[in-house]
Parts: C-alpha cells; sequence; structure tokens
C-alpha cells in the first residue's frame, strides 16, 4: 500500500522546510477556492473544476511528503519522482497543444463559412453597389457632413 503522508513518531511534530511553509498554505488556499467552486457554483460539477482541484491535491500531497512521487513512479517503473513530473507536463503539455491546434481549426473553418455565407447573401442582395460600409465611410471623412 502506498503511504501518501509522512511517517512522523507519535508526539513529534513533523517538520517542514521553508519551501513547504510558504507553500502548503497557498495550495490549502486553491484547494479550497476549487473545493467551493466544485460544490457550490453553479453551473455544479464541472469537469475543468475538478481536474483543477485533483491538480492541487496531487501537488499539495507532494509537497507535503516528497517521497509520495517515488513512490509512485516505483509503481510505473520509474526510477525518481521528479522523472515522473517532468515526464507527466511533457505530455500534458502535448495533449494541450494538439487540442488548442484542433480549436484553432475548427475556428479557421467556422470563419471562413461565415464569410461564404456572408458573401452569397450579399450577392443575392445585388451586393452593396460599390458603397463602402458605414465604418468605412467614417474612416475616410465621407459621410460626417452628410
Amino acid at each position: 500500500m502506498i503511504q501518501f503522508l509522512a511517517e512522523v513518531p507519535a508526539g513529534a511534530e513533523p517538520h517542514w522546510n521553508l519551501f513547504q511553509k510558504i507553500v502548503l498554505p497557498l495550495l490549502a488556499l486553491f484547494i479550497c477556492y476549487d473545493g467551493y467552486g466544485l460544490l457550490f457554483r453553479s453551473p455544479f460539477f464541472r469537469r475543468d473544476r475538478a481536474v483543477r482541484f485533483s491538480i492541487w491535491l496531487l501537488a499539495a500531497a507532494a509537497v507535503f511528503n516528497p517521497d509520495f512521487t517515488s513512490r509512485i513512479a516505483n509503481v510505473f517503473g520509474i526510477t525518481y519522482g521528479k522523472d515522473l513530473i517532468l515526464y507527466g507536463f511533457v505530455l500534458a503539455f502535448l495533449a494541450v497543444s494538439f487540442v488548442f491546434y484542433s480549436w484553432t481549426v475548427r475556428t479557421e473553418k467556422q470563419i471562413t463559412e461565415l464569410v461564404r455565407h456572408i458573401a452569397k447573401a450579399e450577392a443575392q442582395r445585388g451586393g452593396n453597389s460599390g458603397s463602402p460600409l458605414p465604418s468605412e465611410r467614417g474612416a475616410r471623412g465621407e459621410g460626417a457632413s452628410e
């Protein structure tokens, strides 16, 4: 069984380094904020909130007990916990890059379809008869005195 918390003898206080003293309270705030949003904000239980909440919890566990990442890494056959974190970030970066690329391609296709639709509508109306759009008239100084 993987132990998630550091083993501290009974009656002894855990020894935290300066990094843990600074980061753990910040992570606790993030966990509380996203936990509150996950449970009480509408729409309830959004996936992005659940993912953020889980990431904050994992980060807090890793900061609280640095051996946590090494133990998880050993389960997957990776020697060091820092390597597991690096691999995870590389894979997450690639996944997010692919998602953003697909969103960009889809948006470009939607813009192209919208422009085609507008061009067809104007052609069916007989075009704009060569007159500039109202915003273009104002930029040229035309129509201001009309």
